[in-house]
């Protein structure tokens, strides 16, 4: 049960308490308990959805950071493998082509 949850339970357990009271003064105040109540139900609801659009941000962020990591290892590879002065082998260069085509 999420904090939201358990809050409305106890706004919805003020209310009931409410209509059972007799006293004008006591109804007034479980009103005003239960309110209270569900102010901070929907306060939990926000907190939660702040939470978890800051967590999918991070998700995306990292996944961002991953990305430019991969890139700049390409990078510096593609730069090595430049100076390489010896020619790739039949062998290799099939298997370069044939990444290259399913890469496109």
């Amino acid at each position: 049960m999420t904090e939201e949850d358990r809050y409305q339970n106890n706004a919805m357990a003020a209310l009931e308490l409410a209509k059972r009271v007799r006293s004008n003064e006591a109804k007034n105040r479980l009103l005003k308990l239960a309110d209270a109540w569900r102010d901070l139900a929907d306060a939990a609801r926000r907190s939660r959805n702040r939470v978890n659009r800051h967590r999918s941000f991070q998700r995306a962020r990292s996944d961002l950071n991953y990305d430019a990591m991969l890139i700049e290892i390409g990078q510096g590879l593609r730069v090595e493998y430049a100076a390489f002065e010896e020619p790739m082998s039949e062998h290799l260069t099939a298997l370069v082509k044939q990444f290259e085509r399913r890469a496109a």
